[in-house]
């Protein structure tokens, strides 16, 4: 990629970046050679965006892409470019049918602790994640906890929103785990999950219409 920057990043109109590179953080070689092309960095994770900005990127975009926010970081960069408004037209449309065709790359399994072992859980088996005392834990269908290595909003990042649903700030769920749907006061839900939690759950009223909705579908 250094290289490539060397001998071709002047013919550069625009570059989409991926922070994260297979064999290290792309802020590396921002360190190894001058980058005159505007960048829009990619990432599943914000942690890095201040140090995006300190390396004069056009904008950073969070994974899984959305279509509004892409608009908005091409056509940023369109506004401090001497660029035709036709090219840049042209340009973003394939890059919003690129971006259309690629499906989410959304995460297939966990590799968890447990005793002197690691073992595997495919996302298939996994019913519920809930935090407890700070603690993530993965729940399987079988009632097996494992504790998992990452927030409860690193993990919703990772999970296909069609198949999983963050109920409230402590659980993510899977339909078949909603075992029972009882309406509460205020407008609220309470959620009996299986494996059972010992835990009362709730659904806010403000997110009970979605709740309800996507288990409609």
């Amino acid at each position: 990629a250094v290289q490539l920057f060397r001998t071709a990043g002047a013919n550069t109109d625009l570059v989409f970046m991926d922070i994260q590179l297979a064999d290290g953080l792309s802020f590396e070689i921002f360190e190894k050679t001058t980058v005159t092309a505007p960048v829009i960095f990619t990432t599943a994770y914000d942690e890095y965006a201040l140090k995006a900005f300190k390396v004069n990127a056009v904008d950073y975009l969070l994974k899984p892409i959305d279509r509004m926010e892409l608009m908005l970081a091409v056509e940023k960069f369109r506004k401090a470019q001497p660029t035709s408004v036709e090219s840049i037209s042209n340009d973003l449309a394939m890059i919003l049918k690129s971006v259309a065709e690629q499906k989410p790359a959304y995460r297939q399994r966990f590799l968890v602790n447990w005793r002197e072992e690691f073992v595997p859980v495919s996302i298939a088996d996994v019913a519920y994640f809930v935090t407890e005392s700070g603690i993530s834990w993965l729940v399987r269908s079988d009632s097996k906890r494992f504790v998992v290595d990452e927030t409860m909003e690193e993990i919703a990042a990772q999970l296909d929103p069609g198949i999983f649903f963050r109920l409230n700030r402590q659980v993510i769920a899977r339909p078949e785990a909603i075992k029972q749907i009882h309406k509460h006061f205020n407008g609220k839900l309470k959620i009996t999950l299986h494996p059972n939690l010992t835990e009362e759950v709730f659904v806010s009223r403000d997110t009970a219409p979605e709740f309800r909705a996507w288990l409609n579908r």
